[in-house]
C-alpha cells in the first residue's frame, strides 16, 4: 500500500485479501458428508473493512494471497488484513505469508507473528502459556507411547483427550479410565487419527459419529493424521460451562456458554448468556493479562474456574463475530491515571470495526 503524506496526516492503502474457502453454516451439508472443496460465501469482515476504509478515506483494494504474483502485488505496501477461519487452507497459507510480509517486508500484518504461530496447535498453546506462568488446568504431553502408557497406568481418571487441532469442541473426548487411555494411545502412536470419535456400544452410531468427525477433519486440516503425541487435560468438574473472552486491543467481549445437554463441553455449543452481569471481572482481568504477556492484539480465550481459581483452558484467533457483536457492551482496559483499569462500556461496538481502528492506529505509530 502506498502511504502519502497529506495536510491532515497520511493516506493508507490497506490491503484486504480475497475470500478464501470458507466452510458453510452448520446445517448446510448432511452430517457426516465430506465436502472436497468448500463453498465461497461472502466475507463480512471483507466488506465492513472496506466500507470503513473508505470512510477513513484509506486507500484501500483486495489482493489475491493465492495467485502468483502476489509478493509482487504487495511490495511497496504498508500493510496487509487478513481475517481468516479454522479451516483450510486459511490458516495454513495464513502462517506461511504473513510472517514473510511481516519479517520480510517489515509489513503492518493483522494478525502479527505473535497471533498466529500457535494458531490451531493446542501444545504450542500449553508450551506457551506454561512459559508465562498463566493459570492453566494441569496439562501432559507425551511424545513416547511407553510414558504415556506407564502414565494412565497409574493416574487417576477422568481426563480430558484432545488433539492439537480442533475447534467449537470438536478433537476433544472424555477418558473414564486406563483401558480408554490405551485404546487411543495406540492409535495416537501407531497409524493415526484424523479426528476424536466417540466410542459407541452401537456400531451404527459408532459409525455415523466418525463419518461426522473425519469430515469435519477433512475441512479443518486436509485429512492429515495426527499422531506421534498424547496430549492430555486435567478434567474440572463443577462448571456447566465456561467463559469466552475476546480480547481487541484495549478492548474484552465476554459471554458464558452453556454445555451441551448431557456433555461437558461448551465450546460450539451455541447456547449463548450474554448478560454482562453473569461475566466475572477476574475472568475478564486475567484474560486482559494474558493478552498483555503474550503481546497480541486479537485473543479468545476459553475460561473455567479450577475451584476458586479462574484458568485459561485454550486460545483461538478466530472467533464467532455473530456471537461477540451481539455483546450489549464490551470491558475497556485502561483509563484515567490507572493503566490497569478496567470499565464497562455500555454500548456494542462490531468487532469489524475495532480491528480496523486498531490497524489504522498500528499504521499510525509508523
Amino acid at each position: 500500500m502506498n502511504n502519502q503524506k497529506t495536510g491532515s496526516g497520511y493516506s493508507h492503502g490497506l490491503q484486504l485479501p480475497p475470500l478464501l474457502q470458507v466452510v458453510g453454516r452448520a446445517g448446510d451439508y448432511p452430517a457426516g458428508r465430506i465436502l472436497p472443496r468448500a463453498p465461497r460465501i461472502p466475507s463480512l469482515f471483507r466488506q465492513g473493512w472496506l466500507e470503513l476504509a473508505k470512510a477513513y478515506a484509506v486507500d484501500a483494494r483486495i489482493v489475491d494471497v493465492c495467485a502468483v504474483d502476489f509478493l509482487d502485488a504487495v511490495r511497496g505496501c504498508h500493510g496487509l488484513m487478513w481475517r481468516f477461519g479454522s479451516s483450510l487452507p486459511d490458516w495454513s497459507i495464513a502462517k506461511k505469508v504473513l510472517p514473510a510480509l511481516e519479517h520480510g517486508l517489515d509489513m503492518v500484518v493483522f494478525p502479527g507473528w505473535k497471533n498466529l504461530w500457535w494458531v490451531q496447535d493446542k501444545i504450542a498453546q500449553h508450551y506457551l502459556l506454561s512459559t508465562f506462568g498463566v493459570p492453566t488446568p494441569r496439562t501432559w504431553v507425551f511424545w513416547d507411547a511407553k510414558a504415556a502408557q506407564d502414565f494412565c497406568r497409574d493416574t487417576r481418571f477422568p481426563l480430558v483427550l484432545k488433539l492439537a487441532v480442533g475447534s467449537a469442541g470438536t478433537n476433544v473426548s472424555l477418558l473414564r479410565n486406563a483401558r480408554e487411555a490405551s485404546y487411543w494411545i495406540d492409535r495416537l502412536f501407531g497409524s493415526g487419527v484424523p479426528a476424536l470419535d466417540q466410542r459407541h456400544a452401537s456400531r451404527r452410531l459408532a459409525i455415523e459419529q466418525r463419518l461426522r468427525a473425519v469430515g469435519r477433519a477433512m475441512l479443518m486440516k486436509g485429512g492429515a493424521m495426527e499422531r506421534g503425541y498424547l496430549y492430555l487435560q486435567e478434567f474440572l468438574p463443577g462448571n456447566e460451562g465456561d467463559t469466552r473472552v475476546t480480547i481487541i486491543g484495549h478492548r474484552a467481549y465476554a459471554f458464558r456458554r452453556r454445555n451441551r445437554p448431557g456433555d461437558f463441553r461448551a465450546s460450539g455449543s451455541g447456547l449463548i448468556d450474554h448478560a454482562p452481569e453473569g461475566i466475572s471481572e477476574h475472568a475478564v482481568r486475567l484474560a486482559f493479562e494474558v493478552a498483555r504477556k503474550l503481546e497480541t492484539d486479537c485473543l479468545a480465550l476459553d475460561l473455567m474456574r479450577r475451584e476458586e481459581q479462574w484458568v485459561v483452558i485454550e486460545l483461538n484467533f478466530s472467533f464467532v463475530a455473530k456471537f461477540v457483536d451481539a455483546c450489549p457492551g464490551f470491558w475497556m482496559k485502561g483509563f484515567g491515571d490507572d493503566p490497569q483499569a478496567i470499565r464497562w462500556v455500555d454500548q456494542p461496538k462490531p468487532s469489524a470495526d475495532a480491528l480496523f481502528e486498531d490497524f489504522l492506529n498500528a499504521l499510525g505509530r509508523r
